[in-house]
Protein backbone atom coordinates (compact mmCIF):
# COMPACT_ATOMS: atom_id res chain seq x y z
CA UNK A 1 0.00 0.00 0.00
CA UNK A 2 2.96 2.13 0.43
CA UNK A 3 4.08 4.88 -2.28
CA UNK A 4 6.71 3.29 -4.87
CA UNK A 5 7.39 2.86 -8.85
CA UNK A 6 6.69 -0.49 -10.83
CA UNK A 7 8.98 -0.75 -13.76
CA UNK A 8 8.35 -2.64 -16.82
CA UNK A 9 10.99 -3.24 -19.02
CA UNK A 10 10.46 -4.56 -22.76
CA UNK A 11 13.71 -5.87 -24.41
CA UNK A 12 14.21 -7.61 -27.85
CA UNK A 13 11.66 -5.78 -29.87
CA UNK A 14 11.88 -4.76 -33.31
CA UNK A 15 12.44 -1.42 -34.84
CA UNK A 16 9.19 0.41 -34.99
CA UNK A 17 6.19 2.14 -33.69
CA UNK A 18 3.80 -0.38 -30.86
CA UNK A 19 0.84 0.41 -28.97
CA UNK A 20 0.34 -1.10 -25.62
CA UNK A 21 -2.89 -1.41 -23.91
CA UNK A 22 -2.07 -1.96 -19.63
CA UNK A 23 -4.73 -2.98 -17.83
CA UNK A 24 -5.12 -2.03 -14.11
CA UNK A 25 -7.42 -3.57 -11.07
CA UNK A 26 -7.32 -3.24 -7.55
CA UNK A 27 -6.44 -6.45 -6.12
CA UNK A 28 -9.56 -5.92 -3.27
CA UNK A 29 -12.00 -8.31 -2.86
CA UNK A 30 -15.36 -6.78 -3.99
CA UNK A 31 -15.56 -3.04 -3.61
CA UNK A 32 -12.51 -1.28 -1.73
CA UNK A 33 -13.58 0.73 1.04
CA UNK A 34 -10.45 2.95 0.65
CA UNK A 35 -10.07 5.97 -1.52
CA UNK A 36 -8.81 5.50 -4.68
CA UNK A 37 -4.86 5.89 -5.38
CA UNK A 38 -4.00 7.36 -9.00
CA UNK A 39 -0.71 6.55 -10.18
CA UNK A 40 1.29 8.73 -13.00
CA UNK A 41 3.49 6.51 -16.16
CA UNK A 42 6.13 7.56 -17.42
CA UNK A 43 8.28 5.85 -20.56
CA UNK A 44 11.67 5.87 -21.62
CA UNK A 45 11.99 4.76 -25.89
CA UNK A 46 13.83 5.59 -28.90
CA UNK A 47 11.99 9.27 -28.98
CA UNK A 48 12.86 10.08 -24.94
CA UNK A 49 13.69 9.74 -21.39
CA UNK A 50 11.12 10.44 -18.65
CA UNK A 51 8.11 11.10 -20.80
CA UNK A 52 4.75 11.54 -18.61
CA UNK A 53 2.26 8.94 -20.84
CA UNK A 54 -0.86 9.90 -18.28
CA UNK A 55 -1.29 11.35 -14.54
CA UNK A 56 -3.65 10.38 -11.98
CA UNK A 57 -5.01 7.13 -13.83
CA UNK A 58 -7.26 5.35 -11.16
CA UNK A 59 -8.04 1.38 -10.79
CA UNK A 60 -11.21 -0.13 -11.39
CA UNK A 61 -12.11 -2.36 -8.76
CA UNK A 62 -14.90 -5.06 -8.06
CA UNK A 63 -17.74 -2.88 -8.22
CA UNK A 64 -16.15 -0.88 -11.16
CA UNK A 65 -18.36 -1.33 -14.71
CA UNK A 66 -15.36 -2.07 -16.28
CA UNK A 67 -11.54 -2.91 -16.34
CA UNK A 68 -9.33 0.52 -16.15
CA UNK A 69 -6.78 0.54 -18.99
CA UNK A 70 -4.52 2.81 -20.50
CA UNK A 71 -3.26 2.85 -23.90
CA UNK A 72 -0.11 4.51 -25.35
CA UNK A 73 2.15 4.66 -28.20
CA UNK A 74 5.67 3.97 -28.33
CA UNK A 75 9.11 4.17 -30.58
CA UNK A 76 11.77 1.27 -30.25
CA UNK A 77 15.05 1.71 -31.73
CA UNK A 78 15.40 -2.27 -31.96
CA UNK A 79 18.28 -2.20 -29.41
CA UNK A 80 17.48 -0.35 -26.37
CA UNK A 81 14.81 -1.84 -24.31
CA UNK A 82 11.08 0.27 -23.74
CA UNK A 83 10.84 1.23 -19.90
CA UNK A 84 7.72 1.92 -18.80
CA UNK A 85 7.23 3.13 -15.23
CA UNK A 86 4.20 3.36 -12.90
CA UNK A 87 4.60 5.25 -10.44
CA UNK A 88 2.21 5.19 -7.01
CA UNK A 89 1.64 7.67 -4.88
CA UNK A 90 0.41 7.24 -0.78
CA UNK A 91 -2.87 5.72 -0.47
CA UNK A 92 -4.89 2.20 0.85
CA UNK A 93 -5.10 0.23 -2.62
CA UNK A 94 -1.90 -1.56 -4.11
CA UNK A 95 -1.26 -0.83 -7.55
CA UNK A 96 -1.79 -4.17 -10.33
CA UNK A 97 -1.04 -4.26 -13.46
CA UNK A 98 -2.76 -7.82 -13.82
CA UNK A 99 -1.65 -7.44 -17.61
CA UNK A 100 -0.81 -5.85 -21.12
CA UNK A 101 -0.95 -5.68 -24.78
CA UNK A 102 1.22 -4.60 -27.08
CA UNK A 103 0.67 -4.51 -31.06
CA UNK A 104 3.16 -3.49 -33.79
CA UNK A 105 1.90 -0.52 -35.94
CA UNK A 106 2.16 -0.38 -39.26
CA UNK A 107 2.84 -3.88 -39.14
CA UNK A 108 4.78 -5.87 -41.99
CA UNK A 109 2.26 -8.04 -44.37
CA UNK A 110 2.46 -9.06 -48.04
CA UNK A 111 -0.03 -7.44 -49.53
CA UNK A 112 -0.29 -8.97 -52.87
CA UNK A 113 1.19 -12.10 -54.57
CA UNK A 114 1.19 -12.44 -58.55
CA UNK A 115 2.62 -15.84 -59.73
CA UNK A 116 2.74 -16.81 -63.64
CA UNK A 117 3.43 -19.91 -64.43
CA UNK A 118 4.28 -19.63 -67.66
CA UNK A 119 7.73 -18.18 -67.18
CA UNK A 120 8.00 -18.94 -63.03
CA UNK A 121 7.87 -15.24 -61.86
CA UNK A 122 6.51 -14.05 -58.75
CA UNK A 123 5.68 -11.13 -57.85
CA UNK A 124 5.07 -9.62 -54.50
CA UNK A 125 4.22 -6.62 -52.70
CA UNK A 126 4.82 -5.85 -48.89
CA UNK A 127 4.33 -2.79 -46.57
CA UNK A 128 6.88 -1.00 -46.14
CA UNK A 129 8.96 2.30 -44.67
CA UNK A 130 10.77 4.39 -46.61
CA UNK A 131 14.72 3.78 -45.65
CA UNK A 132 13.94 0.35 -44.80
CA UNK A 133 16.04 -3.14 -45.88
CA UNK A 134 13.58 -6.20 -46.36
CA UNK A 135 14.73 -10.34 -46.74
CA UNK A 136 12.04 -12.23 -48.75
CA UNK A 137 12.44 -16.10 -47.56
CA UNK A 138 10.21 -18.84 -48.51
CA UNK A 139 10.07 -22.39 -47.44
CA UNK A 140 8.16 -25.57 -48.43
CA UNK A 141 7.43 -26.41 -44.83
CA UNK A 142 6.60 -23.04 -43.09
CA UNK A 143 8.85 -24.65 -40.86
CA UNK A 144 12.36 -24.11 -42.13
CA UNK A 145 12.54 -20.17 -43.49
CA UNK A 146 16.57 -20.34 -44.18
CA UNK A 147 16.63 -20.05 -47.70
CA UNK A 148 16.09 -16.19 -49.39
CA UNK A 149 15.10 -14.94 -52.80
CA UNK A 150 16.56 -11.86 -51.72
CA UNK A 151 18.07 -10.82 -48.24
CA UNK A 152 18.69 -6.96 -48.63
CA UNK A 153 15.51 -5.16 -50.78
CA UNK A 154 15.55 -1.47 -50.32
CA UNK A 155 12.27 0.02 -49.34
CA UNK A 156 10.33 1.72 -52.71
CA UNK A 157 9.28 5.07 -52.34
CA UNK A 158 6.00 5.30 -50.51
CA UNK A 159 4.18 2.51 -47.66
CA UNK A 160 4.32 0.23 -50.17
CA UNK A 161 7.58 -2.14 -51.93
CA UNK A 162 7.40 -4.42 -54.84
CA UNK A 163 9.84 -6.92 -55.86
CA UNK A 164 9.65 -9.51 -59.07
CA UNK A 165 11.83 -12.88 -58.55
CA UNK A 166 12.34 -15.72 -61.15
CA UNK A 167 11.45 -18.81 -59.10
CA UNK A 168 13.41 -20.78 -61.62
CA UNK A 169 16.78 -19.35 -60.82
CA UNK A 170 15.85 -21.17 -57.36
CA UNK A 171 14.84 -24.44 -59.15
CA UNK A 172 11.41 -23.96 -57.63
CA UNK A 173 9.16 -24.45 -60.89
CA UNK A 174 7.99 -27.85 -59.66
CA UNK A 175 7.81 -27.58 -56.08
CA UNK A 176 3.60 -27.14 -55.57
CA UNK A 177 3.75 -25.95 -52.05
CA UNK A 178 5.67 -22.40 -51.70
CA UNK A 179 5.37 -20.11 -48.93
CA UNK A 180 7.14 -16.78 -48.31
CA UNK A 181 7.76 -14.27 -45.57
CA UNK A 182 9.33 -10.80 -45.78
CA UNK A 183 11.10 -9.39 -43.01
CA UNK A 184 12.53 -5.84 -42.09
CA UNK A 185 16.38 -6.00 -41.34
Amino acid sequence: NAAGTTILTLSGLRPGAFEMTTFHHTTQFGPSERTANPFDVTLDDAVGIGQTVAQGVLMSDNASDSLSTLTFEFVSDGTNPVIVRFTKFSGGDHFALPGFQLSALGSLAITDILYSPNDNMLTLTWTSRPGASYGVYFSTDMIDWSADLNDSISADPGDTTTETFDLSLFELQDITDLFFQVEEN
